[in-house]
């Protein structure tokens, strides 16, 4: 019958001794122990001198380092499998060999001297072995003299370096998963001996590791979770993982908890299992952060999903129980995927296996839930991921978007209608303004004609009212032209007609236009400094008709001094450009009324409080010109002194 374990170190290792090498390797010799634990670059193994012994031979076989018993002369007298790997050679070519000839040759010759130091203290050193694709692999050796063997024998442990840093990684990921949580990390025989029993064990229940190794594990677990433990022991020595059974145990102070306990298979080389990796878990504080967390998800006005890294529903709300039409029990466990549409599914599972480290692209995106008993509808989700101590967790924001889904088409069915009326407003105002004009045609024609006394002479008081009907009928054809050309500018039908302008032609053809005006209102219409003979690219009748509107505007605004039109050539820094200045000496515009003076419909107010005459869609309708035109329209005024306006125009013609 085999002798119960015992495992070492049983006393403290000094400090100089790799990971307490010596120290256990004489309670070997002693006889006080059959196994011992080694602390090696690549994490605690277990390692011992009776390999032939089950089930320590199994666990030695199942280390991921180099095992070797070496004699004094450097002949390998036992190698584990893992070395016969490491250096590429069956067992049967690797037991019998000289170690050296797994070395690279300019370290030969060290492995003699590192035999010798090992007589007297434990050794260690950093090492080359020889590949099998022939390249020197770094390695770490730690070589122990075994105390009372004859002849003189010693054992070593081998660590391939390349995987060390790889190794430490995944411990620090995995110590600091551990850290963060009250999680409870220990490894047992098929037959419950504890091997090993991390910090987090002795926390959690209460014995320290050097009191619980080697003892049976079943005595932690009160009577009635004593079998569930055995069964779960039982599967995993099937090869079968065991997940989040919750179950009891009993503290060392005698206090009983709920844990969260799950078992898995540790297999050697060979693939046999040997023992089994336990973690616990106090459910008791779990039921707790639960509870928090789902008070902090029961205040938001959404539906919450928490799911894990597979996908699987851990929480919800009970707004997501309102969503869904079904009982939080019924939800957790279930994929995210099966309660919403397969284009989510799609894209889901895409983020998943990209890594969902960051936010659900595009933000919110809209899908179809599906409820319970039948029935759909759209739903806006968002998904964070967010870090945990137990790891990543994706966070599902579900929003039912069917009323702003019903708003929406009635929003779009509101445009539609606005739209319509809109185009019923320009068809009516063009349809208008070609039937207003064919009167005003027979009317300034006629009145021409009368004017010229073609019909007889006339009165001087006759003459007057000619005119003052001459003129009402020529201000009411621009009034039209307006409207005809704001209609045409809203509904995006104005085109251009493109030609080469100049511009002192036609500066002073709009001075001749409205030269009778100021010339009645005793003003001086005057021509500035221009810049010579300038021409500019543009539509000809756009552009006069929005000189004719600032320099009209000037004149009807000014009642004395003088109003000067001029232009020059400039460049912007970008661009050629021409700018035309309309200067007055009127009553000027204060500040408030500059912001809103090219706004549709709008008039300033005079200096008596009254709003000025016109219909307000003058500069607004030049504006928009000078904007289709490639310009723009700026203003400088301050009340009592006077206004300008200028107009700045590329010299080309812009684009489309």
């Amino acid at each position: 019958m085999a002798k119960a374990a015992r495992i070492a170190p049983r006393r403290p290792a000094p400090p100089d001794l790799p990971g307490g090498i010596a120290d256990a390797i004489a309670a070997i010799a002693a006889g006080e122990v059959d196994a011992l634990v080694l602390r090696t670059p690549a994490g605690e193994q277990i390692f011992s001198a009776v390999t032939e012994e089950h089930p320590y031979r199994a666990l030695v076989e199942a280390m991921r380092e180099g095992a070797l018993t070496l004699t004094r002369d450097s002949m390998v007298v036992y190698a584990n499998s893992a070395f016969a790997s490491l250096v590429g050679l069956g067992l049967e070519k690797v037991i019998g060999s000289n170690f050296k000839r797994f070395v690279c040759r300019r370290d030969a010759p060290r492995i003699e001297a590192l035999l010798r130091e090992a007589r007297t203290a434990p050794t260690r050193a950093e090492i080359s072995l020889q590949a099998p694709s022939g390249r020197c692999v770094p390695a770490q050796i730690s070589i122990q003299s075994l105390p009372g063997r004859t002849p003189e024998k010693f054992c070593a442990v081998v660590t391939d370096l390349t995987e060390v840093e790889v190794n430490h990684q995944s411990q620090a990921r995995l110590a600091s998963i551990v850290a963060t949580s009250s999680d409870a990390i220990a490894s047992v025989l098929l037959d419950g001996t504890v091997l090993s029993w991390n910090r987090g064990a002795e926390q959690l229940l209460g014995y320290p590791a050097g009191e619980i190794i080697g003892r049976p594990v079943l005595g932690i677990f009160p009577a009635r979770a004593g079998g569930e433990f055995q069964a779960m022991l039982a599967r995993t020595a099937l090869g079968e993982a065991v997940a989040s059974l919750e179950t009891a145990a009993t503290r060392k102070d005698g206090l009983e908890i709920d844990v969260l306990l799950t078992l898995s298979p540790v297999h050697d080389r060979e693939g046999k299992v040997v023992a089994a990796s336990a973690i616990a878990r106090d459910f008791t504080e779990r039921r707790r952060a639960d509870r928090r967390l789902l008070g902090v998800l029961e205040s938001a006005p959404d539906a919450i999903v928490v799911v894990d890294l597979a996908g699987l529903v851990v929480m919800v709300n009970s707004q997501a129980e309102t969503l869904f039409g079904s009982r939080r029990e019924h939800l957790v466990g279930k994929a995210l995927t099966s309660l919403l549409s397969r284009d989510f599914s799609e894209q889901f599972a895409e983020w998943l296996r990209l890594g969902p480290v960051k936010v659900w692209p595009a933000g919110h995106r809209e899908f179809t839930v599906f409820r319970a008993g039948g029935g759909s509808l759209p739903a806006e989700i968002a998904i964070g991921a967010v870090e945990t101590g137990e790891g990543i967790l994706l966070c599902a924001t579900l929003r039912d978007v069917s009323e702003r889904r019903l708003f929406q088409t009635a929003l779009q069915e509101r445009n539609l209608q606005l739209e319509e009326a809109l185009l019923a407003k320009d068809r009516f105002l063009a349809a208008m303004s070609h039937e207003l004009r064919t009167p005003l045609t027979a009317i300034t024609g006629l009145t021409g004609l009368l004017l010229m006394r073609t019909a007889g002479p006339l009165q001087d008081a006759q003459v007057r009212h000619l005119e003052r009907i001459l003129g009402s009928s020529r201000h009411l054809k621009t009034l039209i032209s307006d409207l005809l050309d704001l209609a045409r500018l809203e509904s995006g039908n104005a085109t251009l007609q493109i030609t080469q302008v100049g511009c002192d032609e036609l500066v002073e053809e709009v001075m001749q236009e409205l030269a009778s005006q100021a010339e009645h209102k005793g003003l001086a219409l005057v021509a500035g400094s221009c810049s010579g003979h300038v021409t500019v690219q543009t539509d000809r009748r756009y552009l006069r008709q929005i000189l004719s509107n600032l320099v009209g505007n000037s004149v009807k605004y000014t009642t004395q001094g003088e109003v000067v039109v001029s232009f020059r050539k400039e460049n912007d820094g970008r661009r050629d450009l021409v700018r035309f200045a309309v200067r007055d000496t009127g009553v000027g515009i204060c500040a408030e009324d500059l912001t809103r003076l090219f706004s549709e419909f709008w008039r300033a107010q005079s200096a008596t409080g009254s709003r000025s005459e016109g219909t307000g869609i003058g500069l607004y309708l030049s504006q928009r010109l000078a904007s289709l035109l490639g310009g723009r329209i700026t203003v400088e005024s301050e009340p009592g002194r006077g206004s300008t306006f200028t107009l700045s125009l590329p010299l080309h013609a812009p684009d489309g």
